[in-house]
Parts: structure tokens; sequence; C-alpha cells
């Protein structure tokens, strides 16, 4: 106990404020970060999930993966030819005869809507591969090849391709295209015009090659007669062509 001469003061504290003030602080407080809240999240939200949907488009161009039956080009030289493009809209004709591309998938469509830098053409074009591929040294990167139309004089099995090679893109880097070939000529094949009429003239969905992931084929047939064209994939990202056998071979 405190002696009796000790006499306490009471201390002079600030008086404490009433139960309502208090209740109206704290919901000023939690209405306040709620709204900053929503604010970071309408302004960051859309971009990020923007970002995500385009390397979910990427994802699905790179392991694009369709049969080796499956033909994507087909020029015939007869109207009457058996066709091996059932749902393949007709593109063109011309002195030639008919040509017949199948449609490329949904996601490569939605893909060059988000990434303008892909290649686009207003003229028939069949995709004939599209993959992820690493080069030699391990490098990734997407190729995409195409076969298009093209005049009835120029129109041989070497000209028309194109081949066109992407740094993929990141969460923080876009899509950057490091080489692009149009016209390309495959090494070794035939210059002449190897098209005439009657003859039927088919390119079937490219492979990958899974012992080699710098290295693809694509199989293509004249008038039932197969060949093989390889591509490959060098550290600079560049495509080299080349065919293997088949009657393009020279």
């Amino acid at each position: 106990m405190l002696p009796p001469q000790v006499k306490l003061h009471e201390l002079d504290y600030a008086s404490c404020r009433p139960h309502g003030q208090r209740r109206w602080i704290w919901r000023i407080t939690v209405i306040s970060t709620i709204i900053l809240t929503a604010a970071f999240l309408v302004f960051r939200i859309p971009p990020v999930w923007g970002k995500l949907r385009v390397l979910y488009l990427q994802h699905q161009c790179a392991q694009y993966s369709p049969p080796v039956t499956e033909a994507v080009y087909e020029l015939s030289g007869g109207a009457s030819s058996r066709t091996e493009i059932p749902n393949g809209s007709i593109q063109a004709r011309d002195a030639q005869g008919i040509l017949r591309v199948r449609e490329q998938p949904p996601c490569l469509a939605e893909y060059a809507n988000a990434e303008p830098v892909l290649f686009r053409t207003s003229t028939p074009a069949a995709l004939l591969f599209m993959h992820d591929m690493k080069s030699p040294k391990g490098d990734r990167f997407l190729v995409v090849v195409w076969r298009r139309h093209q005049p009835p004089a120029d129109e041989t099995l070497a000209a028309s391709l194109r081949t066109d090679v992407y740094l993929p893109a990141t969460f923080q880097k876009r899509l950057r295209c490091v080489f692009s070939s149009d016209g390309y000529t495959i090494k070794d094949c035939k210059r002449g015009p190897v098209l005439s009429y009657g003859k039927v003239l088919r390119f079937y969905a490219g492979q990958i090659d899974n012992q080699n992931p710098s290295h693809f084929t694509v199989k293509y047939a004249l008038d039932g007669l197969p060949g093989m064209i390889d591509g490959f994939v060098d550290d600079a990202g560049r495509v080299r062509l080349t065919a293997r056998d088949g009657p393009g071979k020279r």
C-alpha cells in the first residue's frame, strides 16, 4: 500500500472519442481501401488477362499437330478429280483447275488478331506447318510454313512456299519475327513447271521430328507419286528447306 502522505494526481489524458465517431472512421477506412483496390484491379486486370490469353493462344499454335494423312493443299487440273479435302472450300479457279485449301485452325486466326506481326495474306494460302521448334543450341522458335497459290505460269513445286520464324512472346515481350522468306525456292528441287492439266498436286500437314526438335518434314504428292520436303532450323532462326525425294527432286 502507498503511504498515507502520498497523493495521487489524475493524469490529463485526451478525452476518448465517442463510440459513433470511431465507427464512422472505421467505415471510411474500409470503403477507401475497397475503392483503391477496385481501381487497381480495373486498370491492371484487363492487360494481364489479355496477355495470358495471348500466351495461351501461342501455346495452342506451338503445339498444333494435325495427322500426317491430312491434306491441307490440293490443286487439281481437272474438275472431276477426286478431292482429299472434303471440308475445304474452293479458294481459286483458273486455267489450271481448282484449288482447295483446308481451313486454318481457330487458334491461329485469334492469335493473328492479337499479334499483328504474324503473316497474313489476302490470296489463298494453305498452312503446311506450324509448331514450336528448337535450334541446335536450344533456342525456341515458332516456325510457320505456308503454300500460296501463284498464277499458272509461275506455279511450280518449288515456288510459292513462305517460311516465317518467330521468337515466342513472353509475359514481358511481344512476338518478334526473326526470319521471313517469301517465294522460297527449295534446294535441289525442279524449277521448271511440273503442273499441267489433269495433274493433281497435294501437300499434307507437316510434322515435327520427335528425335530432332530442329527438324520437320512436309509430305507432298504429284499425281499420286509421294515425296518429302525436309526443313531445318539453325541457331540464328533461319529455315533451310530441301527436297528429300519424290517427283520434285532434281
